[in-house]
């Protein structure tokens, strides 16, 4: 006789995504990309690309500026937040700290030109832009 914990459907846990993610690739990609876009995400990132540009849109809703961190390291862009927040309230006689700490790694393609990268922040919304590297036009004899 089967017992009511057994009659309930199982859960999917992270680990069967893993092994079903794109199993024609080797273990070791498949493990990258599952680490990478499963840990990872806690900062949503969109991502368009135009005819001469890639623009990433990076919503952070409640982050101030200087606490918001990018880097190119390779070919790919570290985006960082590092907050610590300490409230105070003497009325009611407490204080504490809330620490918040979130890393996105994004790889970026060949053909963007790193070194023009701009990136504005407006609102709770972080704005990337890489242009593309435009290709030489070759005449025919």
């Amino acid at each position: 006789m089967a017992s009511e914990e057994n009659k309930r459907p199982r859960t999917r846990s992270m680990f069967d995504d893993l092994f079903e993610l794109q199993p024609n690739r080797s273990l070791m990609d498949t493990m990258n990309d599952f680490f990478q876009n499963t840990m990872s995400k806690s900062i949503p990132v969109q991502v368009k690309e135009s005819n001469d540009s890639y623009n990433l849109s990076v919503q952070l809703p409640g982050v101030a500026k200087e606490d918001i961190d990018l880097e190119m390291r390779g070919e790919y862009l570290h985006i960082t937040v590092d907050r610590q927040q300490s409230i105070t309230d003497t009325k009611a006689g407490y204080s504490s700290k809330k620490d918040m700490y979130l890393e996105r790694r994004i790889r970026i393609p060949s053909d963007a030109m790193r070194q023009h990268m701009t990136a504005r922040y407006d609102n709770g919304l972080l704005s990337i832009s890489f242009p593309k590297v435009k290709g030489k036009k070759i005449d025919i004899d």
